[in-house]
């Protein structure tokens, strides 16, 4: 059974949506960018290791998708290579990676998104930048105050994502959620209709 893959950028609600489906018949699969060891010296000075932080996060999405994790449940991930992507055509957008590494890069998410696993499915989360603004502010980590994260960088960003995404052309269903009109942390009732959308749109059938 194929995997199910989350596309949204910071603050967007991937991880609360993957929590959610894991009620209703999904296994969620974390990302676990924690685990990078370039994090802290990246979000303290994005220019000094930009290229490093996001081969080392391309490393380990690649690794996690084709893992195939032993499961009768479909699994679903809350990142995608096409972030990957995204945030290195950011990166170059905001001069945080010299344009020789953010092409290089770029190449290497490509590839990498051609020797993987196909996707049953990507779902987009579509959001305004202030709202993820707002979100990232709530949560309080401190590697991600709004200095370092901010709104014209989540703008370009999100745009990336969203022209990346519909852009692909390999069969892989695009299902796009609005995230700003549901719950997926504290409404059952959001959740159950995520789920519901979600395996109708692949064909799975209703929970």
């Amino acid at each position: 059974m194929s995997h199910i893959e989350i596309i949204a950028g910071v603050g967007a609600g991937k991880t609360s949506l993957g929590k959610a489906l894991s009620g209703y018949g999904f296994s969620f699969i974390p990302e676990e960018f924690e685990t990078n060891p370039f994090l802290t010296a990246f979000h303290q000075d994005p220019r000094s290791c930009a290229f490093e932080f996001g081969m080392t996060m391309l490393m380990m999405h690649y690794n996690k998708i084709n893992q195939r994790p032993q499961t009768d449940r479909q699994p679903v991930y809350d990142f995608s290579l096409v972030t990957n992507e995204a945030y290195a055509r950011s990166y170059l957008d905001f001069a945080l990676m010299k344009p020789g590494l953010a092409d290089l890069y770029i190449r290497s998410t490509a590839q990498a998104r051609k020797e993987s696993v196909k996707p049953a499915a990507r779902i987009f989360l579509e959001l305004r930048p202030e709202t993820q603004i707002e979100r990232i502010r709530k949560r309080g980590r401190e590697l991600e105050r709004e200095d370092r994260t901010t709104l014209d960088f989540i703008r370009i960003l999100q745009q990336y994502l969203g022209d990346i995404a519909s852009g692909l052309n390999d069969g892989v269903p695009l299902i796009r959620l609005d995230a700003e009109r549901y719950n997926w942390v504290d409404s059952e009732k959001d959740k159950a209709f995520a789920a519901r959308f979600i395996r109708g749109e692949t064909g799975r059938g209703p929970a």
